[in-house]
This record gives C-alpha cells, sequence and structure tokens, in this order.
C-alpha cells in the first residue's frame, strides 16, 4: 500500500546549515525539528531526506564522513523518539574536483533522480506527498517531481525567498518558518487533499468556479487555471496538470468549448465533445474544479477569475502573458519542452495509421 513521503532536505532543515559538515561533533538539531519528524513517523508518513552533498566532489568531505554525519544524526533523532526510513544524497558538482564525481548528473537537485529512486525503493503516494526544504533547488526538485513543496525560512530560506520575490522563479505552494511550523500544516485538518470531491461535484459554471476561487483565497489559499481544449490525454497533459497542482492549494481547469476549440486550433477539433472532456477531466486526482470556457476566449474567463497562478504549457509564453497581467496572475510554465502537445500526439498516431 502506498504512503505519503515528506522528503527532507538536510542541512537547514533538520539541522543547523554549518556549510560543508564532515565532524560529527557539529551536528546541531533545528529545534522543533526531532518533534515534527515524530509526528510525522506517527501520522505513517515515510521521511525521507534528499541531499546534494557537493563537497565531496569538492573534495572537502569524504564519504564515509558523510556516512558517519548521517549515522550521527539518525542516532540524535532516534533519541528523540524520530526516524528517518532512508538517507539518499548526491555527491556530484559538474566542476567538482574530485574526478570520480566531477559530472553531470540526474541526482543533483533540483534534478529528480533522488525521489525517482525512492519511488523505486518504496511505495510512494507521490501525489499525497511534500518537499520540505530551505532551498530553490528544493522547490525546483518538488516542482520536477509534481510534488508540492514547502519553502523553509531556516538555513537560507529567508535569502532564496528574496530571491522568489526580486527575480521571480518557481514558486512553494506553502512557506513556513521552519519544519515544526511546515509539519503543522501538512497534517492539519484545513490541508485540501487532493480530490475528495467527486468527480461530477467538480464540474461548475465560469461564475461558480470565480465565486469558488474568491472563497478560496479569502481563506489565505491560492488558485491555479489551466486551459485547454483536453480532448486528448495523453503524458505531456498529465504531466502539465500535475505540476500545476502542485503549485496550488486547488487547481481549475477550463475547457474550451466545441466551438472555441475549433476556432483556437482545427476545424477538426476536438477529438470528443464537451460533455466526455468534462467528465473525463473531472475524473484526474489533481484537478480540483472544471469549468467551460466560451467565446470571446481565455482573457474574458482569466479576468472574471482572477486566479493567483496561470498554468500554460512550454511555447504558450507570449499568448498568456498579457491575459495573465490583466488579471494578476503569475505565469508559472509547467511541463518540459520534451513533453508531446496534443497537435504532436495527433500528428504522430495519424502517420502511424496511413503506414498500416
Amino acid at each position: 500500500m502506498s504512503r505519503p513521503a515528506a522528503f527532507l532536505d538536510r542541512d537547514g532543515t533538520i539541522n543547523v546549515d554549518k556549510g560543508y559538515l564532515c565532524d560529527v561533533e557539529q551536528l546541531e538539531l533545528i529545534p522543533g525539528s526531532a518533534e515534527a519528524i515524530v509526528r510525522l513517523n506517527e501520522a505513517g508518513w515515510l521521511v525521507i531526506v534528499v541531499s546534494n552533498q557537493s563537497g565531496i566532489a569538492r573534495g572537502l568531505i569524504e564519504p564515509e564522513q558523510l556516512e558517519q554525519v548521517n549515522r550521527r544524526l539518525a542516532q540524535m533523532l532516534a533519541e528523540q523518539g524520530a526516524r528517518i526510513d532512508r538517507f539518499y544524497h548526491c555527491p556530484h558538482l559538474p566542476d567538482g574536483k574530485v574526478e570520480q564525481y566531477a559530472m553531470e548528473c540526474g541526482c543533483r537537485k533540483p534534478a529528480t533522480g533522488m525521489i525517482d529512486q525512492a519511488c523505486l525503493d518504496f511505495q510512494i503516494d507521490l501525489e499525497a506527498s511534500l518537499m520540505f526544504g530551505d532551498k530553490l533547488s528544493d522547490v525546483g526538485l518538488g516542482r520536477g517531481c509534481a510534488v508540492s513543496a514547502v519553502l523553509l525560512l531556516s538555513g537560507m530560506g529567508i535569502a532564496n525567498l528574496e530571491h522568489l520575490r526580486e527575480h521571480g522563479g518557481p514558486l512553494p505552494q506553502r512557506v513556513a518558518g521552519d519544519l515544526a511550523q511546515g509539519v503543522d500544516w501538512a497534517l492539519s485538518t484545513d490541508r485540501i487533499r487532493r480530490s475528495p470531491r467527486k468527480a461530477q461535484s467538480k464540474i461548475v459554471d465560469l461564475p461558480g468556479a470565480a465565486a469558488a476561487i474568491e472563497q478560496l483565497q479569502r481563506s489565505g489559499r491560492r488558485a491555479a487555471v489551466a486551459l485547454g481544449a483536453f480532448d486528448l490525454l495523453h503524458i505531456g497533459q498529465l504531466r502539465y496538470l500535475q505540476m500545476a497542482a502542485a503549485l496550488c492549494d486547488e487547481l481549475y481547469v477550463g475547457l474550451y468549448s466545441d466551438e472555441l476549440a475549433k476556432e483556437r486550433l482545427d476545424s477538426w477539433r476536438p477529438l470528443e465533445p464537451l460533455e466526455v472532456r468534462k467528465e473525463l477531466v473531472a475524473h484526474l486526482q489533481c484537478v480540483d474544479r472544471v469549468f467551460v470556457v466560451d467565446r470571446p476566449g481565455p482573457t474574458d474567463a482569466l479576468l472574471a477569475l482572477k486566479p493567483d497562478i496561470l498554468a500554460i504549457r512550454p511555447g504558450n509564453d507570449d499568448e498568456f502573458r498579457e491575459s495573465a497581467r490583466q488579471c494578476g496572475a503569475a505565469v508559472e510554465v509547467c511541463g518540459t519542452r520534451v513533453d508531446p502537445l496534443t497537435s504532436e500526439v495527433i500528428r504522430s498516431i495519424k502517420m502511424r495509421m496511413n503506414r498500416q
């Protein structure tokens, strides 16, 4: 049976960040971190540490020293009743001094390799999982795995939050003072679990979606909107929606009406009629509400909704940025450029059919 996981950065999240830590005598727990991990253990969460340790590639830490520090950290936590289920680390750095570890890799955060490996080693419910850390690479890792990220102000968190405000970048779903506060939110009864609603109850009209977003925002939570025809659900679409859901408290998906899809996409689109598309998208666990976007088009719908975030696919930047600016929404690009677009999937299917 799959379980949610709390993916934790190490330095600045569990223990005080003292640079390239190689001496167990320097280990110091951040107040409240052990108690927070105990609460996660008792709630049935896996607790998994995912940590960049480039000090190994820099020649500042020996692998054996890192293992000693991790063992001592686990022991200090165990003395307070807390359990780490697994430590993962990345020792690499492209310009490192130690040749064995001087390389590009798929595990250095924000790359997803450590969480990918954890999912092979454990049965993990990623949609219910959270990433906790004080660094922008932790936020990026969560986003890459479609896992909601909690940016902690302990460690380097305050400086990183200021950097986000000044320069932009991937947004965390939540900001918390430290791990204890982050876990308070994660285990609180008001945290919205993805999709307890039945599919039919998710389908609303545009005024209903606007009212729901306004109510959500009054409670201090954030809404994201994703727009499209969604007439063929494929891996690119699913990854787009999962990444969008990881950015917010509720995800609202606007489906183009049959007429608008023909107008904006192609005369033979959509592949499925609106009623079928509404039901299909409403059954996705990462989606909270589904509504219809009709003429005159997306800009008017966004102005009515006023979401916090507009989630777009790569390549749609220019089309939607002005609409987002008008309604005060942040634009977040979700998915990657290697993810297929629906038009590309359809073209590929047609080519295969023509070869038969």
